[in-house]
């Protein structure tokens, strides 16, 4: 049986181009067998890879991921170039610093009818404020972090003290 040999170079459009020749007598799946080739790309990201049509088998384009590596085909692989990662706004900060003038708001008023809009105000700084809080718990729970803010915010109000923690 033949091993699978394997390469790396950038294409003309940024993207890369990895490829790969068969074993003899390669019997799982294409994407199973990829993904045990390039263990950085998992199975799921071969099987989107593949369904956007970017697999190619002796330059026929590969359709499916159930299919069987053919022995001695050599595979192409292009990876579209990666993403610019774009600033993210805080928007936790945007509501502390709402909650603050909400509540500069409610002292200064000195008739009712300067909170007439009060109720509507602080129900709506109520929804963005759970917004917020299932998005940060996802965060946390799913990545292990949650942003710079919550844990500087975080820092500070504990102070080095488990019991306020």
């Amino acid at each position: 049986m033949r091993a699978a040999m394997s390469r790396t170079k950038q294409d003309a459009e940024g993207g890369e181009i990895r490829s790969a020749v068969a074993p003899e007598g390669a019997g799982e799946r294409v994407d199973a067998w990829l993904a045990k080739l390039w263990p950085d790309l998992s199975r799921s990201r071969v099987q989107g890879l593949i369904g956007a049509g970017k697999l190619t088998a002796d330059g026929a384009m590969v359709t499916h991921a159930k299919d069987k590596p053919r022995a001695g085909a050599r595979y192409a692989l292009t990876l579209p170039p990666p993403e610019p990662a774009a600033p993210q706004p805080e928007p936790l900060t945007l509501n502390i610093a709402f909650s603050v003038l909400l509540l500069l708001a409610a002292i200064g008023a000195t008739r009712a009818l300067d909170l007439s809009a009060f109720p509507s105000l602080l129900l709506i700084a109520t929804l963005f404020r759970l917004g917020l809080n299932v998005s940060s718990t996802r965060l946390i729970l799913g990545d292990g972090s949650a942003g710079a803010v919550i844990e500087s915010f975080g820092s500070f109000v504990i102070q080095g003290s488990l019991v306020v923690g």
